[in-house]
């Protein structure tokens, strides 16, 4: 023996020695392996590391009871947005969490009898929406959502869309005269200086850019006037050689629209409502007309329209994506025992042509999907789920698709956030299976090199057999999942730990060479004194 007993009266059996090999070295090792398999994991749904920063501080990215914060989390967290070249997701509700989803009266902002492709605002009698469609959906009025406390989370989508819808209509610019031989600006339009000033110049003009179809538009901010000219009548037109006037600002909208639903100039009427929002009278007096407490008003309709054009039709174009994951796990309706209270039912189609009951159409994608339709509310394809058979859960869209040119990875809905973060979890206690495997090996010996050592213990190599089964069990069994908060992995999410047993096993094997050769010359080591416990 190298080492005398231990004399229980003066040797204690946890040194300094110890606790620097246990918890300084071979212990952070250790909580790296658990930290890198939980970033897999993560990574795998979207969620990048720089995406985690903050992401609960609204209490909205777990799965939380209708009966939390009166709904306010299963409202405003129903979406999760995370984008390409930011570092800050944000959060959305779904438009079937309003009454304007369900509304059959007269309301209704959606016109499903139009025989154009896209949806036209309804004549109103009355202001606001109504659920009348299903009252047994937990709705509110947008207007309740948009004017949350200054505090609350929506403010940050409301300026999101407004970014978009901006970046969409305004930032193809001119600032040359229009060649006059060539260009023609529709009569009688944008001249009158008091009506632009009711709703402000610029509105104005991005409501008559919709309205006429225009592919190139000039705003006078001096006497509030503008001037439309129609794609149809300026095929020909083109920038001249003089500058505009200081006062005089210019902008072109493309008539291709690929590869977004419309041309950029019907998406102006949409920016015009959601920059002019309730209007300044409403917003210093929101107990009233649109905020907390009211019925609607006749903003609302044209708000909500333009707040669901924006999720469907802009927002997937800005989400992250990347070619490593073109698309993530799902979950096509809520998990059993954690119910979301609000909004549409399913996350894809429940279309099923065999039954006569109402389902929604069957799902094309994104771009020519009518999701404003009344049998499709009941569904909601911001984020399609396919593939969701016998409890396992699917697949969103492959962006890696020739017909899919949006990112597919966001929105998240909270089910699907809930089980990656649960996966997750559970990927971080495997890893520290994995990585016991070399702990276990490591200890046999305290100087002798584990390839002289061997593994003849039999007991010891059952118990590796044993913690590893063990884990699986509490992974894979259902009753465990329930009773341990686990989720089932896939196989390549027990591998992230696997490097890391590795180096363990190394970074032992070299500190135990290191210190049979220092002993060789006789001389001792530093690794000796301070690791050889």
């Amino acid at each position: 023996m190298e080492r005398s007993p231990r004399d229980q009266g003066v040797d204690k059996l946890v040194t300094m020695r110890l606790i620097s090999f246990s918890y300084l070295q071979i212990g952070c090792i250790q909580a790296l392996a658990g930290f890198y398999a939980y970033f897999c994991v993560l990574w795998s749904y979207g969620l990048r590391p720089e995406f985690l920063l903050g992401l609960d501080q609204a209490s909205l990215y777990e799965w939380k009871a209708y009966d939390f914060d009166d709904g306010k989390s299963q409202i405003d967290g129903f979406w999760l947005y995370c984008f390409k070249d930011e570092h800050d997701c944000l959060y959305a509700a779904d438009p079937s969490n309003f009454n304007c989803h369900w509304d059959d009266g007269d309301n209704n902002p959606w016109d499903e009898a139009s025989d154009e492709a896209l949806p036209n605002p309804k004549d109103r009698s009355t202001p606001g929406c109504q659920n009348t469609k299903d009252e047994d959906k937990k709705t509110i009025t947008f207007s309740e959502w948009y004017y949350r406390d200054e505090n609350w989370n929506n403010k940050d989508i409301r300026k999101k869309i407004a970014d978009v819808y901006k970046a969409q209509v305004m930032e193809d610019t001119f600032s040359k005269q229009l060649d006059s031989t060539n260009c023609t600006p529709s009569p009688n339009v944008g001249g009158n200086a008091a009506e632009n000033k009711k709703v402000g110049v610029m509105r104005a003009m991005w409501k008559a850019v919709s309205t006429y179809d225009a592919a190139w538009a000039t705003v006078n901010t001096a006497d509030d006037t503008f001037k439309i000219y129609e794609a149809k009548d300026n095929t020909d037109c083109k920038e001249g050689s003089d500058n505009l006037a200081a006062d005089v600002k210019g902008y072109h909208f493309e008539q291709n629209n690929a590869p977004y639903r419309r041309n950029p100039a019907a998406y102006a009427q949409f920016y015009a409502s959601w920059d002019q929002g309730f209007g300044e009278a409403n917003d210093k007096n929101e107990g009233e007309d649109c905020g907390v407490g009211s019925k609607g008003c006749a903003e609302e309709p044209d708000m909500y329209r333009a707040y669901t054009v924006a999720l469907y039709e802009l927002l997937p174009y800005e989400t992250y994506r990347t070619s490593v994951y073109p698309e993530r796990d799902c979950w096509a309706a809520n998990a059993e025992g954690f119910s979301v209270d609000v909004g549409a039912t399913n996350y894809y189609t429940n279309n099923d042509p065999g039954t006569s009951e109402v389902t929604c159409d069957k799902f094309t994608g994104l771009v020519n999907w009518n999701y404003w339709e009344k049998q499709n509310r009941d569904c909601t394809l911001l984020a399609a789920c396919e593939d969701d058979f016998e409890d396992l859960g699917g697949h969103t869209l492959s962006s890696d698709n020739s017909d899919v040119e949006y990112g597919t990875l966001f929105p998240m809905t909270m089910t699907d956030r809930y089980f990656a973060l649960r996966r997750s979890n559970t990927a971080y206690f495997i890893s520290i299976i994995v990585v016991q495997w070399a702990d276990l090996m490591i200890c046999k010996t305290r100087v002798r090199s584990l390839f002289e050592q061997g593994m003849t213990n039999v007991f010891m190599n059952y118990s590796l057999f044993f913690e590893t089964a063990l884990g699986a069990l509490l992974v894979y069994f259902p009753v465990a999942n329930q009773v341990c908060a686990t989720a089932p992995l896939k196989f390549v999410w027990w591998a992230p730990a696997i490097p890391f047993s590795i180096l363990i096993y190394t970074y032992d094997e070299l500190r135990k060479g290191y210190i049979r050769l220092m002993r060789k010359r006789g001389s001792g080591s530093w690794v000796e004194r301070n690791t050889y416990w």
